[in-house]
């Protein structure tokens, strides 16, 4: 309940400020978040988002996840540069619960989501990670 609240305290200050962030902590963010992954942008469609998952920190996420397709707004969304099909992005996101059984997920401009390749350390920090779910097993040599 705690990190809920840090979370909409930082995204507030961030709304009210005209979307300046006020910085979290790599850790904070993952714990703000209910998916952290990394991912290729496949398709933007229909107002989703998909990706093809490599990598997984947290959550429940399969090969695939589709995601809101909307461009930064009050925060919330992507930056245009991230939307291209074929970009790959290291991406913290959650669902706003806007009514019940909403499954629809979000990223913002506040929450560590960026290209994979300008992610600096966070790889080191959050770890090996693990594959997304229904991924075939390595192969034992």
């Amino acid at each position: 309940m705690r990190i809920a609240f840090i979370f909409c305290l930082v995204w507030s200050a961030a709304n009210a400020l005209g979307c300046d962030c006020v910085p979290l902590s790599l850790n904070k963010a993952k714990a703000g978040a209910e998916v952290v992954f990394r991912g290729t942008i496949t398709d933007i469609r229909g107002g989703k988002v998909s990706f093809r998952v490599d990598r997984v920190w947290k959550g429940n996420v399969g090969r695939t996840f589709d995601m809101v397709d909307f461009e930064a707004s009050m925060c919330l969304g992507f930056l245009p540069k991230w939307l291209q099909v074929g970009n790959d992005l290291l991406v913290f996101a959650w669902r706003l619960h806007r009514h019940p059984g909403d499954n629809d997920y979000f990223t913002g401009l506040c929450s560590h989501t960026s290209f994979a390749s300008e992610a600096g350390d966070a790889f080191e920090k959050l770890g090996k990670g693990r594959p997304p779910r229904n991924s075939p097993q390595p192969k034992q040599q």
